[in-house]
């Protein structure tokens, strides 16, 4: 699941590349560096948030059967920590977004979709993958 993970991370990443000022000009390899970075630490976030909903829910396999509470952590914490990597980063240079970056209250849209998207997919994804008898046995 950590490799589906990291695999849909860092297309994500590499897609909406071009939405960033500060990847413009860089050499294939040089940007293929960077966004395989982000997915490494977008999965290490999602594993936080993961496990932030796992302790609200008192249940670490939450997605198998999952509460409005859990998801709601889950979704929420997502959010809050994309809104604020993206703060910083903005403010601290640490890269910039490109004109086309659609905005909200300052924070890309593509950042912010993939916070949503993909935390989504991981949930379905975890029932697809885990079969319904492991599921209705816990």
């Amino acid at each position: 699941m950590a490799f589906a993970l990291l695999a849909i991370n860092f297309v994500w990443e590499m897609a909406q590349a071009g939405y960033y000022s500060s990847m413009e000009g860089l050499p294939f390899w040089s940007a293929t560096w960077l966004c395989s970075r982000a997915a490494v630490a977008d999965v290490g976030l999602f594993i936080l948030c993961f496990l932030l909903a796992a302790m609200v829910a008192r249940d670490t396999a939450w997605p198998l059967h999952p509460t409005p509470l859990a998801v709601t952590t889950f979704l929420v914490a997502c959010l809050i920590v994309t809104i604020g990597i993206e703060r910083w980063a903005i403010t601290t240079a640490r890269w910039s977004y490109g004109a086309d970056m659609p905005l909200i209250a300052g924070v890309g849209v593509l950042p912010l979709l993939q916070w949503v998207l993909i935390p989504v997919l991981a949930l379905f994804g975890f029932r697809v993958v885990f079969p319904a008898t492991i599921r209705h046995s816990s």
